[in-house]
């Protein structure tokens, strides 16, 4: 498919998958250097920008982590080096009550109103602290569960390994020229409550599109129905699609 796709003339791509496209530098739609597309056709503009966060999202969930944890103690039970597991078992469990608690001194009446998200913009640093001793932590069960010679253990390492992939780059917390991770939303609930990572401004993702010091000159063209709806205010609707973006109004390129 991927070969295909760099053969093809013309490609027809939902938003999700451009958005891919552009935060990995073009390795997905566009890695041939020879023949690279010169003109890119965003339909829709209006859903790009929630469709760039929904992309670019992470979701965490404490309550799954600390189940698998559970699990892992439980069958070390079997294990010769049982003592090491559970000792780092209890590192990630206390990591997990130490982010959970971050949450309540951050927002401390998040669990006494009715059911919704909350957000904060994930510069605090005690908050990035406790995502990466939960990062960290957990880790290190996982290769020490990695490192016996069971298949199960094995299984059971790779799951720890993938309860964290969505904190690999969450510490790195989005410099503002970045398309990283920069809020962190939360929802509601008494112990372990998921949490829900994202950029706010992952829609100027296509600002990528020029790239600095680019030779190739790239057409970028964005349309969409509703602009045109009547009885819509366009030029009001234009502005929240211009700043959702960062493309400027009138702008050739």
């Amino acid at each position: 498919a991927a070969r295909r796709a760099r053969e093809a003339d013309v490609l027809i791509v939902a938003h999700a998958l451009a958005v891919v496209d552009l935060a990995r530098g073009g390795s997905v739609l566009d890695s041939s250097t020879e023949d690279p597309y010169g003109i890119a056709i965003i339909d829709e503009a209006d859903g790009w920008a929630s469709s760039a966060k929904s992309a670019l999202s992470k979701d965490f969930s404490l309550s799954a982590l600390s189940h698998d944890v559970n699990v892992v103690v439980k069958f070390a039970k079997k294990l010769e080096n049982r003592k090491t597991i559970e000792n780092a078992a209890d590192t990630v469990r206390d990591a997990i009550a130490k982010l959970d608690g971050e949450i309540d001194e951050l927002w401390p009446d998040s669990r006494a109103v009715p059911p919704q998200y909350y957000t904060i913009t994930l510069k605090n640093d005690s908050l990035i602290q406790a995502i990466r001793k939960v990062d960290n932590a957990t880790q290190k069960l996982a290769n020490i569960l990695g490192s016996v010679e069971n298949k199960t253990a094995a299984s059971l390492a790779d799951d720890l390994r993938e309860a964290v992939n969505p904190l690999f780059s969450i510490a790195e917390a989005a410099a503002p020229d970045k398309f990283g991770i920069s809020q962190v939303t939360w929802s509601q609930a008494r112990y372990l409550p998921s949490l829900h990572f994202i950029n706010p401004v992952a829609g100027r993702i296509a600002k990528l599109y020029w790239k600095p010091g680019e030779e190739r000159a790239l057409s970028v063209l964005f349309t969409s129905a509703t602009l045109s709806t009547p009885g819509l205010n366009q030029d009001a609707k234009w502005i929240s699609i211009e700043k959702a973006t960062g493309i400027a109004k009138g702008a050739e390129n």
